[in-house]
């Protein structure tokens, strides 16, 4: 029977009615289960092992949450695909016939999971298991049902339609809404205009909107918030999964605040930990207080999404150097350290760097006196006609090279002078600050401390881009001396000098926790590689009680492999994620617990910086009123467009369609 709808009623028509049939399960293993039995999955104490490569591998049990559809045999020591054994697509997959590769294990599940055969198998599946639950009826009724079935099919179109835009706006960091959104209006905002957009090119997305009733077409704001809400919790579960995939994950907790453009106090908190052999740093969100106290702040870096993380496993907390977050006696950090014990606090060394260069910037007149001619020299080149005039130079001078802006004063310099040249030659205004500049600039003291600043911010590059712009000066500090000797240009120098180490030293402490001698010992080109003793402070700092014959082999079988790589290139240094490769957890499993936990230390708490420039690009002046809750969403999917971009559209109904709607999903 097949159905066709005439004057609004159903009526039947003659037609076979297609039910997925299972396969036929003869040549199977017997210990697995059969089409209306759950999955197989033996939970032993110990699965059998094989040597792969001189390493010996086994199944493990905890892939069973990670994939659910899997079944173990333990006649065949292999895994099946419970879907696909039943519902085949292809007769040779590696799944339906016993998988045992347990060295490519993760990645090949991965590749089944997101593969069409399995996505058509598991849809057979629930189709058999619908046409048999008990009580269902007749194949009439079951028809009926199917009807029904359209009608929600063609719902959950429409409703991804609408996740699709919503989400789209939200990681462009553009607004959904606009200032009128009435049918009269021109411009209703990028979230409607965008859906008009697609409706011209897809005739289905018109008729669901002509046909759907206005509370039910699923565009009101509330829905949108709804949306962005549910997207933005099943993004921080994705990151949940991840530091809970493998045991005993470390993390470090990374943490500041900031005012928005309505005034409002934040505190965002980032992530750090390692997975799958790489760094991450996920944002985690942020949360509006009005108290800027360090008791205040400590507990909405605690209320910000719990993750049912283990407090010993926390090993640093990145902030900033500000007191309130770094006091020794009622600082953040102390607080947090009651919770977290084997936490430790590290001021950001971006920031530290950036303070001792802008300290050794201004530690004269005449070096605050050189920073004013940088910042003139900016503002008489933002005029159109001067601008355009030193681009043509540029030309001319660097003939097949890529025209630069004016932040590379020492590269441009001679560009930069002959535009100044022939500015001079004009009248009024712009030849006396021509002249002027032209003036200063020839001096033999700028062109050292231009020579000098120039190669001080190139050591510190990572951390000094945009030091420059940072470091101007509205007006010069004190009266500049002239250059009369060689040896004045000598006395400045070692102002600098000195002054610069004195920040060092003042913002770098020692190494009080025994870190990085402990790093040291374990990198195969240090003079201190396998001194166990450099290593022993920061085990007893983490709790890893490293014994003294898995420090033996896992120093030998670093020597070998450094050996090895020294003879296939010169020179080379491995990383301390080399080295981590090389000690497997199985083999050395406090050893590689040390290193994970070094590796994870944070070192700047740049990725929260980054986390509020979203926030001022998403919250501008035409959007200042929109609440925290909803900022906090668009925050999240935009900074994390990677794992935004996994979001599956089945996850996001599942939670959206747990209210009442009027649109049956």
């Amino acid at each position: 029977m097949a159905l066709c709808v005439i004057g609004g009623r159903v009526q039947q028509q003659p037609s076979t009615l297609q039910v997925p049939r299972p396969r036929d399960m003869s040549q199977a293993p017997q210990d697995l289960s059969s089409i209306d039995e759950p999955a197989t999955q033996p939970n032993l104490s110990s699965f059998p092992s094989t040597d792969i490569l001189g390493k010996a591998r086994s199944f493990s049990a905890k892939w069973y949450s990670k994939f659910p559809w899997l079944e173990y045999s333990i006649s065949r020591d292999a895994v099946f695909c419970n879907p696909c054994r039943h519902f085949p697509e292809a007769a040779h997959e590696r799944f339906i016939n016993g998988f045992k590769d347990w060295k490519h294990f993760s990645e090949f599940c991965a590749k089944h999971k997101a593969s069409r055969a399995h996505a058509a198998a598991l849809g057979k599946m629930d189709g058999y298991k619908q046409s048999h639950q008990p009580g269902r009826g007749n194949v009439v009724n079951q028809l009926n049902n199917d009807a029904s079935q359209s009608f929600i099919e063609r719902n959950r179109q429409h409703l991804m339609v609408v996740i699709d835009l919503v989400l789209f706006c939200a990681k462009q960091e553009i607004p959904l809404r606009g200032h009128r959104e009435n049918p009269d209006t021109l411009n209703k905002g990028n979230f409607l205009e965008l859906l008009n957009l697609v409706s011209k090119y897809d005739p289905e997305i018109k008729r669901r909107l002509d046909e759907l009733p206005n509370n039910g077409k699923l565009l009101h704001h509330n829905i949108q918030n709804e949306i962005l809400e549910i997207a933005a919790s099943l993004l921080i579960k994705k990151i949940k999964s991840d530091l809970h995939d493998e045991p005993d994950t470390y993390y470090a907790i990374l943490a500041d605040e900031c005012k928005d453009l309505s005034k409002r106090e934040l505190v965002a908190v980032c992530i750090r930990y390692l997975h799958d052999g790489a760094l991450r740093e996920r944002a985690l969100g942020f949360v509006e207080t009005a108290n800027m106290t360090a008791e205040a702040i400590s507990a909405k870096i605690l209320e910000v999404e719990p993750l049912q993380l283990d407090p010993a496993l926390c090993v640093g907390f990145g902030f900033d150097g500000a007191s309130v977050m770094s006091g020794n006696r009622g600082g953040v950090h102390v607080i947090l350290k009651k919770t977290f014990p084997h936490a430790v606090y590290v001021h950001c060394n971006s920031h530290r760097l950036n303070l001792v260069l802008c300290t050794a910037a201004k530690v004269s007149p005449g070096i605050s006196t050189f920073f004013d001619v940088i910042n003139s020299l900016h503002t008489f080149m933002t005029g159109a006609e001067r601008h355009a005039k030193f681009l043509e130079i540029q030309k001319q001078m660097r003939p097949g090279k890529k025209t630069l802006e004016l932040d590379k004063v020492f590269t441009l310099l001679g560009p930069i002078l002959e535009t100044l040249a022939t500015f001079s030659e004009s009248s009024g205004q712009t030849k006396i600050e021509a002249d002027s500049l032209l003036h200063q600039m020839q001096t033999k003291k700028f062109l050292f401390l231009l020579i000098t600043f120039n190669q001080l911010f190139e050591v510190s590059d990572f951390a000094s881009k945009g030091l420059l712009e940072s470091t101007y000066v509205d007006s010069t500090v004190g009266k500049s001396s002239p250059v009369q000797q060689n040896s004045d240009l000598q006395n400045i120098w070692n102002d600098i000098l000195d002054k610069q180490l004195m920040e060092l030293n003042s913002h770098f402490k020692p190494d009080s926790y025994g870190f990085m001698k402990a790093t040291a010992a374990c990198m195969p080109h240090s003079e201190t590689f396998g001194d166990k003793a450099h290593t022993q402070q920061a085990c007893a700092h983490f709790s890893i009680p490293v014994e003294d014959a898995e420090h033996t082999v896992f120093v030998q079988q670093l020597k070998r492999k450094a050996q090895a790589i020294s003879g296939e290139k010169k020179e080379h240094c491995p990383s301390l994620f080399e080295v981590l490769d090389a000690c497997p957890r199985d083999i050395f499993p406090k050893m590689n617990g040390l290193l994970r936990a070094l590796l994870t230390l944070p070192m700047t708490s740049c990725t929260v910086e980054r986390l509020f420039s979203a926030v001022n690009r998403i919250k501008t002046c035409t959007r200042a009123t929109m609440l925290t809750g909803r900022l906090n969403s668009l925050s999240l999917l935009s900074f994390e467009k990677e794992l935004t971009n996994s979001l599956q559209y089945s996850d996001i109904f599942k939670v959206f369609n747990s209210k009442p709607r009027r649109l049956k999903l």
